[in-house]
């Protein structure tokens, strides 16, 4: 069995705390949507909405975590965000990160990589062929 994929929300100058941030403006947006940045749009239509409501038990919250998943995903891109995928070194090193200060070290240092080769991979990917298959 592969292993399964994990990717990564990227921008150039990005650091660990700001994207965390942006993170947390994007999670909160999804409840609150008076909270959301001026350049994200409103969550999903109100069909959508109203299906996942209607959902009860394991469902609902599936739905939920994959209407907030997918509205975390385009808020991260309206912020200037690219989603690349981790090497299996790099998700590999993550896994084996332990406290907050270890993560911080860490991601700070992966997101001064030079990382404009990947995110074109996938903004050309993108743009020729539509969005990448979800996993």
């Amino acid at each position: 069995m592969a292993a399964r994929p994990m990717m990564i929300h990227v921008k150039p100058g990005a650091s660990y705390d700001g994207t965390v941030a942006d993170y947390k403006v994007c999670n909160k947006a999804f409840v609150d949507p008076t909270a959301r940045p001026p350049m994200v749009p409103l969550r999903a239509p109100l069909a959508a909405q109203a299906g996942a409501a209607a959902a009860t038990g394991f469902m609902q919250g599936y739905m939920e975590a994959k209407a907030r998943a997918e509205y975390v995903d385009t808020c991260m891109s309206a912020l200037g965000y690219t989603k690349i995928d981790m090497t299996p070194g790099e998700r590999a090193a993550v896994k084996g990160l332990k406290g907050e200060p270890a993560k911080k070290t860490w991601f700070d240092a992966f997101f001064n990589t030079d990382l404009s080769a990947r995110i074109a991979a996938v903004s050309t990917a993108t743009s020729v062929e539509g969005p990448p298959p979800k996993p």
